[in-house]
């Protein structure tokens, strides 16, 4: 949007716009025109300061309209208002450009609560297939690219963040399989988490058992009881002892198992699948890898639901019902935001 040759088309099309939205006149022979020559009556969009993408669909709407722009505005003497050639090739290309980035975001922002884990196939996908020059790309399209691309390698280079978003991805049961995920950045920490899990298994076991009480047995105490079946089938039956197990080892084995696991039946009627609503089910199958996940797929994408919340929370506390309690507020805001 900072390149001279961009802003220029924006302007120019800020200026169009703000014409026909002040102008009843000017919209009522728009609309006349519109009809007469069988386009799409769709009003002119304004942009907003605050959201690029309104900049976007204001310049796709005065390509779609450009012939009865020219119309009107040649019949009211203001053609010095429309787009030149030059212009309109700026607004074509950036439009074309950009039409996959709007996608994504759009993608993104219309998921009620979209996991941190959409983000780094988004960004492979941006910088794998829509940020790749070609011969065919015009100057412009060319800047453009190499922008994005400083861009990006800006705010997700190799460091610490990017780290965290490989993870997440791998936690994620939609991407766990992606070409450029690598399990062994997972490893590590999974280790801790079953070291820690056994710790606390210790603790809590010991802490049961008096001080007065010594076992001087060898034999490993069952943690479960067992019945009558499971005792006459002891000779051919094991059950795992955790600590026969190296914490290393129970890590792999469970994250292998969890990234070998074939999700069938966990899509809805839609064809979408919720990664948190997945753990709920299958958490207990994967201890060690849902404690994990409790942690990274919990982290939002975007400030979309955040700043949802607040515009519903501005509609509800307004000059007349300023004498709300906070509590008051909280319940409507929760019965507005979940009873859809």
């Amino acid at each position: 949007m900072d390149i001279p040759q961009v802003s220029r088309a924006v302007a120019c099309c800020k200026q169009l716009v703000g014409h026909f939205n002040h102008s009843s006149k000017s919209s009522y022979l728009l609309k006349q025109k519109q009809y007469d020559l069988k386009h799409k009556q769709h009003r002119l969009i304004q942009p907003v300061a605050t959201r690029w993408n309104s900049s976007y669909y204001m310049m796709e709407c005065i390509l779609e309209q450009q012939q009865p722009l020219s119309a009107t505005l040649s019949q009211l003497r203001k053609s010095d208002l429309m787009p030149t050639g030059s212009v309109i090739s700026t607004m074509y290309d950036f439009v074309q450009f950009m039409k996959p980035f709007v996608e994504m975001i759009e993608a993104i922002g219309s998921e009620k609560w979209a996991s941190i884990s959409s983000v780094r196939p988004l960004l492979y996908q941006i910088t794998n297939k829509y940020l790749l020059c070609s011969e065919d790309d015009s100057p412009l399209v060319k800047q453009m690219k190499q922008q994005m691309i400083t861009k990006v390698n800006e705010y997700y280079g190799d460091g610490c963040d990017l780290e965290v978003l490989n993870k997440c991805i791998l936690l994620d049961p939609r991407f766990k399989n992606v070409s450029f995920a690598s399990s062994d950045i997972l490893l590590d920490q999974l280790t801790e988490v079953a070291r820690n899990r056994v710790s606390v298994a210790a603790t809590a076991s010991s802490s049961h058992v008096p001080s007065s009480i010594a076992i001087t047995s060898s034999t490993p105490v069952s943690r479960h009881k067992e019945g009558k079946v499971m005792k006459l089938l002891t000779d051919i039956v094991h059950t795992p002892d955790d600590s026969l197990t190296n914490p290393s080892e129970k890590v792999s084995i469970e994250l292998q198992r969890y990234l070998s696991d074939v999700i069938t039946d966990q899509y809805d009627e839609k064809g979408r699948l919720d990664p948190l609503k997945w753990w709920q089910l299958n958490g207990v199958r994967y201890p060690c890898v849902t404690v994990l996940t409790r942690k990274y797929l919990s982290i939002p994408a975007t400030s979309v639901p955040s700043e949802r919340a607040f515009s519903l929370t501005g509609h509800l506390v307004n000059e007349k019902r300023a004498s709300l309690l906070p509590v008051t507020v909280n319940m409507l805001s929760f019965l507005a935001g979940n009873l859809k």
